[in-house]
Order: structure tokens, then sequence, then C-alpha cells
């Protein structure tokens, strides 16, 4: 895929991602009938990233008449590798497009979550972001908008860990610096 077609997909997913963020944040506002929370701030980003990433990911080519179409199963792939490794022999960028790809749009899922929900614990998240993962194959392949590979799933929990590790990694070493420089006061 080339970079112009990035860009279009990344702009399609914004415009369609933002108002809908933007009509959480204010329903957030009518309901809350008080001042914004960090909370909600961070909330209202992670519907956000939630909507750009359904619109990417499953609703970038799809029409809902494909639901009534007859749907094979030999179109999904079930055997791990297989295609990523196949994919290598197309170059390197057929390779890394769809490898870096996934594994980049998980990050924030891992990341957001342990954000929004104190303790939750690294399985957890895996587990979350493996049937987010599953839940948008399964939209594929319905709505025949992509390929359902089993790869897509490995590489969207692994960006998902990573986003996770970040997040402890961050706020660990933002805790250690506040606590270290209390104590030296």
């Amino acid at each position: 895929m080339s970079w112009e077609r990035i860009m279009d997909f990344s702009l399609d997913a914004a415009a369609f991602a933002l108002p809908l963020g933007f009509l959480f944040f204010v329903g957030i506002m009518i309901v809350r009938k008080a001042s914004l929370r960090r909370r909600d701030a961070v909330l209202t980003l992670f519907v956000t990233y939630l909507a750009a990433l359904l619109k990417i990911t499953a609703l970038r080519q799809a029409g809902l008449s494909a639901v009534f179409e007859t749907h094979s199963m030999s179109s999904i792939q079930l055997i791990p590798l297989i295609y990523t490794v196949q994919e290598l022999g197309n170059g390197l960028w057929a390779f890394l497009y769809p490898v870096l790809g996934n594994i980049i749009w998980f990050v924030p899922m891992g990341f957001f979550l342990p954000w929004l929900w104190k303790g939750i614990r690294k399985r957890t998240v895996l587990l979350i972001a493996a049937m987010s993962s599953l839940s948008i194959e399964f939209c594929q392949w319905l709505l025949q908008s992509g390929v359902s590979d089993i790869d897509d799933v490995i590489f969207n929990s692994l960006g998902a860990l990573i986003g996770y590790w970040l997040f402890v990694a961050i706020f660990q070493n933002l805790c250690y610096a506040v606590r270290k420089e209390m104590s030296e006061k």
C-alpha cells in the first residue's frame, strides 16, 4: 500500500472518528452537568481512537450489502504466520506494512486500558485486545472489507502488550520521579 493510500485511509478514519468523539464528549458534559474530569477526557480520546480503529480496519470499504452475500470460510487465514511469511516474498514493504500496521494500531489500546481502569492486569489487556481483534476480523469477513487473518490477531495483541508496557514504564518512572522529588524536600 502506498503512502498516499495510507494517508487517505487515515484522513477518512479521522473524519469518521472525530465527530463521534465530539458527540461522546458532549454527551459526557450533558450527563455530568459539571466540570470535565481528566478521566472523561481520556475516555473521550479512547472512544475516538476506537472509532478510528473500527473505520480503518473493518468499515474502510464495506457496504452493508456485503452482509447479505454468501461468505466463504476459505477466505479466513487460520494458520499463523503463513500469509505474513509469504508476503516477505513480495518485498520488505509488503511484509512490514501489515505487521507494523497491526502492531501500531493496537498500541493505544494497551496504553489507554490501564490508564482508564486502574489495576487492570496485563493478561486482561491482552484478552481485551485479542477479543477486539477477533471482532474486527469477523467484521472484515462479514462485510468483506479485508482479509481475516490470525496473524492480525497475533500482531494486534502484541501491539496492545507494547502499549501496556509503555504505560507501565512511563507512569512508573513518573511516580518514581515524583516520589524522589518529594523525599528530597
